[in-house]
């Protein structure tokens, strides 16, 4: 799995016990027609195993930096299924651990935009 990440998510992921590919499923297995939930599925999922770890004490990273066709051939995908996201799951390490690069950037204050910036009340 580590080598189907991009090479700016594997010197901190290497460190975690488990890491997972995201699959999204674009065409239902049983009449063969579009899935248009598929990619909000994987979401769901996602906040779901991120919600339990969190309250396991553990953490959850999800990357959307993977190699989708190398994720294809490693793990013999194929048809409508799209390798769509990493997750790295485990406790959180010491910073030391990762290039100093990668230290600051997960240690940086995060900035939110303001509600006013992302709810829409009245139209576009």
């Amino acid at each position: 799995m580590l080598g189907v990440l991009v090479e700016g998510n594997q010197p901190w992921a290497k460190n975690a016990p488990v890491l997972a590919l995201g699959l999204v499923e674009h065409k239902f297995e049983h009449n063969g027609e579009q899935n248009k939930a598929a990619v909000h599925d994987l979401g769901a999922a996602s906040a779901c195993l991120t919600f339990e770890a969190t309250a396991r004490g553990l953490s959850v990273h999800q990357m959307i930096g993977i190699e989708p066709d190398k994720a294809r051939r490693v793990f013999g995908l194929f048809g409508s299924l799209e390798p769509f996201t990493g997750l790295a799951t485990g406790y959180v390490g010491e910073s030391s651990l990762v290039p100093e690069k990668y230290a600051q950037r997960g240690s940086r204050e995060r900035q939110r935009k303001a509600l006013d910036e992302i709810i829409i009340h009245s139209g576009f």
